[in-house]
């Protein structure tokens, strides 16, 4: 037989060849494949794998477009055994069609299918997009417009559009493949391509084979959306009555198709019949394709005397004797040739299933009507050892139950009703699911039989059919109305048992049905006792589905009062019923008063011992799905249970029971517990950890801040790995919530690999899982890539209405922490989401993270906004921790709400009192933010943070020490010491962390801060720098030149000679500021750049001259000259206008530096420079200290101008109300100005000046006693005779002062 016959053969290479690969060598590769596809010949090694890939090899090639019929044949080299793909020879390669083909094949998900052929889009053909309908069809059913991408339904209705014009080239396999295809999906195709698809198949020149024709029959009469007419149906029955042979599966198929489609019985009878009808039935037609069940007791009439010969040189069946004859009876039961003969066999060996089978197969098909069947699955599912009960079949009993397999569709279809329903039955206990074709033949009966029904059968029927498979709604629907009609007849248990079948179905009644289902589980459920109300429960509660009809909650409320009737006192409430009702009014989402609750948990509580774990582990369930937390008395005792039966707990229970535990908040879980649930999940294997246990484990631990062992851990993770794709979305998100929550940095492979399947299935995701999952992004710090972000907003922009204030918070906050800005639409979206839920939703952590999310992401957001957020704050300003009010302080500032100055103190006050609960980020970002909110806080304040910095310092980061400093310069607080040098040390160990901004702060503060830093750290810094010289723009360059220069130190040769390529580079960039600052501290550290920087920074400064401000003036001029660098006099002219122009806002020492540098490059101010700062002087003067009057005094003295009278008056008088506030230096420094600019001040405040000088005689240097001596030569006064006497008594000044008058 070709079944077993094996060809070895040593050709080309390949040492083994079976007869198929020997057949597609010798080049006869479509014999081969018909005859291996319709089951002739095949040996073991084709069946699995190897069959499957050598039928995808070749088919392509040879089931094109009904075009290759036509086409000569040709070899094909067939791999090797060990091969793991086929190999075309280089002289005859496949066209491109087959490789495309090959390559959908290979598809794993519809998406993938669907973006091949777009790829291909310009090379393919029908078949092609055959093979990518199927696999979508096969991958994704439910495949449609709502859930499917822009681009891919784009490609899909593209696909659709050409297959209906090129549906006319496709072979009868395509058809096939098509119509099987489209039956699958759940979306309507286009009408266009059905009815091409009919008049394809009812073409005159297109002759089908069986196969192909019972599939494209199954496929198009399974499709709701066919509306086939009279005429296609009569041509296709032309064509199936038509064919030369037809296998038995064939027919089977194609009869049921035809009878869907509203063929007579007469021609279906034809049909049977109709096989092997140019040739004598062989042996395997006779078993196996006449099948139709005759008159009882019958004679077969095609069995010739051949056939019957071989029947009897057969091996004696155990019930016959050793001459074939059967114990009793005649030769003609001896051959089982009718029915009786069946019965009888069936009976003498019902105590063994394998007789029975082997009974069945030995049997001639025509004797066995569909009583023998059900009476052989009556014995079959008979309990074990008599029966196969519920286990499976074996292998010595795999044939004959093949044979019976093969015989039960017609059976089913042609049994009476009694026998019907005991075969079903039967098959229910054996767990064995006929097609859904069948299926749906045996609805349609029972449907149409239901008046029949009485009550005891329709619970047998309703039974079977749950477990038989998928029950279609109309059934459904029948037996609910039948229920109705014949409730009377029923036991309130039967009653239950229907109600919950139905609802196992997944049927949801209309409203008007599911009202007297409602009204009929009312008045049943006060007559049952306590322990059935669950099934009861949970049945109405299915039938309800998603709507939310009165009735259920009624039916809860019923249940409730029977509970608060019966109590924890009556014998029928036992803990175990009490256990189950918890359970199952939590399972239906309803929440009884907190009275009935505590009746149950005592109940439960007083005989918890009489629990089982699961039952006392679903206690704990069900209080976690109601939201109420058990009593103590409760939640103690079914830990205590738990712990005792510690050796019942599974891998699923410990999955409930930690997620349940951390649903509540349960923070006093007992460790023991937890530790209990640790070594139960460190025992399990890898089945027993599904993807339910792994996510809800996790989940638990992490809500209930309790970090397992960490080998348990990575154990869990690579289970999350290896379950993913089982994964829901929900569960993805929580796992990986809870890993970011315990801190358990998860491995590259699992970020990248639920990303991926989170982009496939976003539309599955809700607002919270969303949240969720980004939130564990953002924690773990793992960057996902653009194109889920862009699915993100895309499926929150979608349900951004359904957000809560957590989701909102959460998911802000991660964009943030990502870096990633989303579109302004979907920020706006939820902006206004937001609104909506202000001000009960929104908790102090959820504003907190809120608006720093919009800070960082640089969003501002509505004025509304922030007045209804800070009204929340003011009212819940104490709730806010510590870590919370940094970040609303840091965002108000980010953000620039700092108007309501009130507010912003109440807030800043607030921080400073929880600067104990401060980390080193928060205390930094306190520090950042009080002096940009013009806030001075008081020296507790200060110190409070300076002592919270230095406990937290171990954690301070790179930028966090940089921006510490810098707050503290801005503050003008120098911390002590010892923090001072901790930050040193702190900055020296982590140097390679320091970006250029803050190498630049760290810089400026300790400038600021007098503090200069020890050599190895400067030595460090500048290493840093020259590795990251690129980086750094032309404000850090300023900001640390002038500090370098204020620290006195000077950079090394290499330092210098970058930083001045990276000037040069950035010199058009400088601001006026960084200018000033630039060039000031090349000349403070005596650095001459080249000329042609200095004149590069010099058209800058002319071009910028409107952004100057008084200081960057002063500066300016200063170094220009310390540098030796001539500005032109345009330059100098623009520089004095703006001067002139900033003389009302230039502080008298900025007026006296301008004046003083214009004075040592030898140029004579601009009449407008001296007039404006004369008048802006006699205006401020008398409001002036007297430092800034001094400076005025010395300005104009050298430039030699003398002042305005009136001026001059202004000046005299602050000098004489702060005569004896002057120091040694400024005495002298008056007597030089009055001689220098050679003007008579009153005698008056000659005579202050000369006594505050006698008082500091012994204080004066010889120099400036001679500077002094000079200054009374000039003046010329008699009454300051005595204090030049003075001043000449004091040894060698003398000589000096008149050598110099």
């Amino acid at each position: 037989m070709w079944n077993m016959l094996r060809v070895v053969l040593l050709v080309g290479g390949f040492p083994i060849l079976t007869t198929q690969q020997a057949l597609f060598r010798a080049g006869a590769a479509r014999t081969a494949f018909s005859a291996a596809r319709n089951g002739i010949m095949g040996s073991m090694e084709w069946k699995g794998r190897r069959r499957s890939q050598f039928f995808n090899q070749w088919s392509d090639a040879w089931n094109r477009d009904g075009e290759n019929a036509r086409q000569p044949k040709r070899s094909l080299n067939v791999p090797s055994a060990s091969s793991s793909s086929a190999s075309w020879p280089e002289s005859s390669q496949p066209p491109k069609g087959t490789k495309i083909a090959a390559e959908l094949r290979s598809a794993k998900s519809a998406e993938e299918a669907l973006r091949i052929a777009e790829r291909h889009r310009e090379e393919l053909d029908g078949w092609d997009l055959t093979i990518c309908v199927s696999r979508v069809a096969n991958e994704n059913p439910g495949f449609n417009e709502r859930s499917a991408s822009t681009s891919d339904w784009t490609t899909w209705e593209w696909i659709l559009k050409e297959l209906a014009a090129t549906v006319h080239k496709l072979s009868p396999r395509g058809l096939a493949t098509l119509a099987v295809s489209l039956s699958k999906l759940k979306s309507s195709p286009r009408s266009e391509l059905l009815q091409a698809l009919e008049e394809r198949a009812t073409s005159d020149d297109l002759q089908f084979d069986s196969q192909s024709l019972a599939g494209f029959l199954w496929g198009m009469s399974n499709n709701p959306n066919w509306k086939a007419t009279d005429t296609a149906v009569r041509s296709l029955l032309g064509k199936a009555k038509g064919l030369r042979r037809t296998r038995p599966k064939d027919q089977k198929q194609t009869v049921l198709a035809l009878s869907k489609l509203g063929v007579s019985s007469a021609d279906l009878e034809v049909l049977k019949f109709n096989s092997n009808r140019n040739g004598g039935p062989s042996k395997r037609s006779v078993k196996s394709t006449s099948q139709s069940f005759g008159t009882r007791n019958s004679e077969p009439t095609n069995l010739d005397n051949k056939a019957i010969a071989e029947r009897k040189a057969r091996t004696p069946a155990p019930w016959e004797d050793i001459n074939g004859l059967p114990q009793q009876g005649d030769a003609r039961e001896m051959l089982l040739t009718t029915s009786r003969d069946v019965t009888r066999a069936l009976e003498l060996v019902s105590d063994d299933p394998r007789m029975v089978l082997e009974v069945i197969e030995k049997a001639i098909p025509e004797s066995i009507n569909p009583e023998n069947i059900a009476l052989a699955l009556t014995f079959l599912a008979r309990p074990r050892p008599y029966g196969m009960g519920k286990g499976r079949v074996t292998t010595g009993m795999r044939q004959g139950w093949n044979t019976l397999r093969d015989l039960l569709p017609i059976a089913l279809l042609e049994a009476e009703l009694p026998v019907l329903i005991q075969m079903m039955t039967s098959l229910a206990w054996l767990r064995y699911r006929p097609s859904l074709d069948v299926m749906r033949t045996i609805a349609q009966r029972l449907q149409g039989s239901m008046l029949d029904i009485d009550g005891k059968d329709l619970v047998k029927i309703l039974r079977s059919l749950t477990a038989l498979g998928k029950v279609s709604p109309r059934l459904s629907q029948a037996a609910s109305e039948r229920l109705l009609q014949i409730s009377d007849e029923l036991s309130p248990e039967d009653i239950v048992s229907c109600i919950r079948s139905i609802s196992a179905t997944g049927y949801n009644p209309p409203k008007t049905l599911f009202t007297r289902l409602s009204a009929l589980a009312h008045e049943t459920c006060t007559k049952l006792p306590l322990g059935n109300l669950r099934n009861l429960l949970i049945g109405i509660h299915k039938l309800e589905g998603d709507n939310e009809f009165p009735e259920t909650k009624s039916l809860c409320v019923e249940v409730e009062k029977r509970l608060e009737i019966s109590g924890p006192a009556q014998e029928d409430c036992s803990a175990e019923t009490a256990a189950e009702l918890i359970w199952t009014l939590a399972h239906v989402r309803y929440s009884p008063c907190p009275l009935t609750i505590g009746l149950m948990d005592n109940r439960v509580a007083s005989d918890v011992h009489k629990l089982s774990a699961r039952a006392a582990a679903n206690v704990l369930w069900a209080h976690a799905r109601m939201s109420h937390r058990g009593s103590i008395e409760l939640m103690r005792a079914v830990q205590r249970h738990l712990i005792l039966r510690r050796d019942e707990l599974t891998p699923a229970m410990v999955g409930t029971l930690l997620w349940s535990l951390g649903k509540l908040g349960y923070q006093a879980a007992s460790t023991e517990l937890l530790e209990i649930c640790e070594q139960v999940l460190s025992k399990a294997s890898s089945r027993e950890l599904d993807s339910y246990t792994v996510s809800q484990s996790i989940w638990g631990w992490a809500s209930l801040s309790h970090v397992p062992d960490e080998n348990l851990l990575t154990a869990l993770e690579e289970q999350a790995m290896i379950q993913l794709p089982k994964l829901t979305s929900q569960a993805m998100a929580n796992t990986l919530w809870g890993f970011a929550r315990m801190t358990h940095v998860s491995k590259r492979e699992l970020l990248v690999a639920t990303e991926e399947q989170a982009t496939r299935r976003m539309t599955q995701f809700s607002p919270q899982n969303i949240a969720n999952l980004l939130w564990a992004f953002g924690r773990v710090e793992h960057q996902p890539g653009m194109h889920f972000l862009k699915e993100v907003e895309s499926r929150s922009y979608g349900v951004r209405d359904q957000f809560s204030a957590r989701d909102i918070s959460n998911t802000i906050w991660s964009f943030a922490k990502l870096a990633h800005m989303p579109d302004l639409s979907l920020i706006r979206g939820m902006e206004a989401q937001a609104i909506k839920l202000f001000p009960r939703q929104f908790s102090p952590p959820y504003i907190s993270n809120l608006l720093w999310g919009f800070a960082k992401l640089g969003f501002q957001p509505q004025q509304s906004t922030f007045d209804a957020l800070k009204e929340i704050i003011g009212r819940q300003l104490k709730s806010f921790s510590g870590s919370g009010l940094c970040s609303v302080l840091w965002a108000i500032v980010r953000l620039r709400y700092d108007e309501d100055k009130d507010f912003v103190r109440k807030v800043a006050n607030q921080v400073t009192q929880e600067v104990e609960s401060l980390d080193s980020v928060e205390v930094a970002n306190v520090l950042w933010a009080l002096p940009r909110l013009g806030m001075h806080p008081s020296d507790e304040t200060m110190k409070a943070l300076e002592n919270q910095a230095m406990s937290q310092i171990s954690d301070f980061k790179a930028q966090s020490v940089a921006m510490a400093l810098s707050a503290f310069a801005k503050l003008h607080y120098p911390p002590k010491t010892q923090l001072m040098r901790a930050f040193e040390q702190h900055a020296y160990a982590e140097i390679d962390l320091f970006d250029s901004q803050a190498i630049a702060n760290l810089f400026w503060a300790y400038a600021k801060l007098s503090y200069k830093p020890g050599l190895d750290l400067m030595n460090s810094l500048e290493i840093t720098i020259q590795r990251q010289i690129h980086t750094f723009n032309s404000q850090g360059i300023a900001n640390m030149l002038w500090a370098m220069g204020k620290l006195q130190h000077t950079p090394g040769p290499d330092v210098t000679k970058i930083l001045i390529s990276r000037i040069q580079t950035l010199v058009d960039e400088f601001s006026p500021q960084g200018i000033a600052n630039t060039i000031h501290g090349l000349a403070k550290l005596q650095i001459q750049p080249p000329s042609s920087l200095l004149a590069a920074f010099e058209r800058r400064a002319v071009s910028k001259i409107t952004d100057f401000s008084p200081q960057s003036v002063a500066i300016s001029l200063t170094a220009f000259r310390k540098l030796n660098h001539p500005l032109s006099k345009r330059s100098l002219d623009t520089f004095q206008r703006r001067a002139a122009t900033l003389a009302h806002n230039t502080r008298p020492m900025e007026r006296s530096t301008i004046l003083g540098s214009l004075d040592k490059m030898g140029v004579i101010p601009l009449r407008e420079l001296l007039h404006s700062y004369e008048t802006a002087t006699n205006r401020a003067v008398r409001q002036s200290n007297e430092e800034e009057v001094l400076q005025l005094l010395w300005a104009f003295a050298r430039l030699g101008h003398k002042p305005q009278s009136g001026l001059f008056s202004a000046i005299e008088d602050a000098l004489s109300r702060n005569t004896n506030s002057f120091a040694h230096e400024e005495i002298t420094g008056i007597w030089w100005a009055f001689a220098r600019i050679n003007v008579q001040p009153s005698i008056e405040l000659l005579r202050k000046l000369a006594q505050r000088t006698l008082e500091l005689l012994g204080f004066l240097t010889e120099r400036e006693r001679s500077d002094i001596l000079s200054s009374l030569g000039v003046l010329k006064k008699a009454e300051l005779k005595e204090l030049e006497i003075a001043l000449l008594s004091q040894p060698g000044a003398g000589a000096r002062a008149y050598v110099q008058i």
